[in-house]
């Protein structure tokens, strides 16, 4: 985890600015573009539910990595924290009778 923390923070060195609270943070798009580029995320939850600041997940169901961005208005985000072992949604046996 320690790696990938730093590789984000390398790659958005140019477009990051500090944000005391948080570790990487940069124009919503160009952070998202790298999640998706190099760790195969997309965006599997909107606002977390009880949160007062807006929230995303963006995850990789096939490799298990996750990040949670937290949204700044207008066009900024900020990595609040990201790991492994994302959860990967049930597998849903077809109707009998139906065949695969």
């Amino acid at each position: 985890m320690f790696g990938r923390a730093t590789l984000l923070a390398g790659v958005l060195a140019l477009v990051a600015a500090p944000v005391a609270a948080h570790g990487v943070c940069g124009k919503r798009g160009q952070v998202i573009s790298v999640l998706q580029m190099r760790y195969g995320e997309t965006r599997q939850r909107g606002a977390l539910p009880g949160s007062v600041m807006h929230r995303e997940i963006y995850a990789n169901i096939l490799t298990g990595s996750w990040t949670i961005l937290q949204a700044h208005p207008p066009d900024f985000v900020c990595i609040e924290r990201s790991g492994r072992n994302y959860p990967r949604p049930p597998v849903t046996p077809p109707p009998k009778g139906t065949s695969t």
